[in-house]
């Protein structure tokens, strides 16, 4: 099987999707900011999506990446490491030696960089900046993180949600459009709402405890509702799934009842209830 010419390595994102993300996330040489990014994936295993990524001053990062950065292009040597036979599509790939890996790891192997991909390279090239992966832009919401905290995985097992988010490129690709703008706001006001806490502790006093537990009460309602918005594309999956499930016999546990009370629980307290506990 070879892979079809019209791959796309490199894009430049639009002048006005660029203004407009700089209206919420304007460039700060102390605080850093959000930048629009092609993530092409590789030609064996595409992703061609677009991505928020927030970009970190080199100052505060290891040298040790630094140094990957600035050193020779991650793929000056190596192989692409895949199943997948490469096309007559691009001669500096074609030259590339074969893989003769037992296993296969669907990635660029034996290169110069070992922590570094070949799109933080090319970011900081660009930028001088480090970048970090945080936003995907795929699917009909806006998007989704690029990672979890295990907090959210937390959460979102107990509502029956898969832990980690959809890999890049698996959901439909999607322009950066209100729908992102409003996730992101969304986002930073709810770290807004967790900071707005921590500088308030001293300026109130007494009662600064009860102002957090309410500030954290609701952060926490939206916490759940923004990673459900986050997840609504594979939500369809997961009801076919359950759909098959239904024709197993039920345990003596109450499955969706639990997810219920976990939510509750989470919610008023910010902890989950055990399977044992929910009985």
């Amino acid at each position: 099987m070879n892979i079809s010419i019209d791959f796309t390595h490199d894009r430049i994102a639009p002048a006005e999707w660029t203004a407009a993300l700089r209206e919420i996330s304007p460039v700060s040489r102390e605080r850093g900011w959000l930048e629009l990014v092609w993530e092409p994936g590789d030609p064996w295993r595409r992703a061609e999506r677009w991505a928020l990524w927030e970009m970190i001053h080199p100052g505060v990062v290891d040298r040790e990446e630094v140094a990957e950065l600035e050193g020779p292009h991650p793929r000056s040597d190596g192989h692409a490491c895949t199943s997948i036979p490469i096309g007559n599509w691009a001669p500096r790939w074609k030259r590339t030696q074969p893989c003769i890996c037992r296993h296969k790891t669907e990635a660029w192997r034996k290169g110069p960089c070992i922590t570094v991909t070949l799109d933080q390279w090319k970011l900081y090239r660009r930028t001088g900046y480090v970048g970090r992966p945080f936003w995907i832009i795929q699917g009909t919401t806006g998007g989704h993180k690029h990672s979890f905290t295990h907090d959210e995985q937390v959460l979102l097992e107990e509502q029956g949600y898969p832990v980690n988010p959809p890999a890049t490129g698996e959901l439909a690709y999607a322009p950066f459009d209100g729908r992102v703008i409003q996730q992101i706001t969304r986002f930073n006001r709810l770290w807004q709402f967790q900071n707005n806490a921590e500088e308030y502790e001293y300026a109130m006093g007494e009662g600064y405890e009860q102002y957090r537990a309410g500030v954290e009460r609701q952060l926490r309602v939206q916490l759940v509702d923004h990673l459900k918005v986050q997840m609504a594309d594979v939500a369809a999956e997961i009801v076919d799934h359950q759909h098959e499930l239904e024709a197993y016999a039920r345990t003596s546990l109450d499955y969706d009842r639990i997810a219920e009370q976990n939510e509750e629980k989470f919610i008023t307290t910010g902890s989950m209830l055990s399977e044992r506990r929910a009985r």
